[in-house]
């Protein structure tokens, strides 16, 4: 019998996205990171329109990462597509933009 595999669960809370903050020209990993940098987060669930969240910039052993909890209602059943942003503090340029990353919301199993 085959089986789907899903990234997130319908209606979650406390399921996280967490990113390595590239830099697109070196591919470099951008370190230090906390203060210099800001990361945004898109989220677009399935059937609902795009929204721009402000990531949470990680600094010590993590340094040069970030990470955003998903919301609730952020997470519907079906596709939830992502995109991160990485703009420098001191002049708003972005200096890093990921991909469209697709995950798969499943259902969430009732008794």
């Amino acid at each position: 019998m085959a089986h789907t595999d899903y990234s997130f669960t319908k209606g979650d809370t406390g399921s996280k996205v967490r990113v390595r903050i590239i830099h697109s020209l070196t591919g470099q990993l951008l370190v230090p990171c906390n203060g210099v940098y800001t990361a945004y987060i898109w989220v677009k669930p399935q059937g609902a329109a795009s929204v721009k969240r402000t990531m949470t910039v990680l600094s010590g052993a993590n340094d040069g990462f970030a990470d955003y909890t998903l919301l609730g209602a952020e997470l519907l059943e079906g596709e939830l597509q992502t995109q991160v942003e990485i703009e420098r503090v001191s002049n708003g340029q972005i200096v890093s933009e990921l991909g469209v990353k697709t995950h798969k919301v499943g259902p969430k199993l009732s008794m």
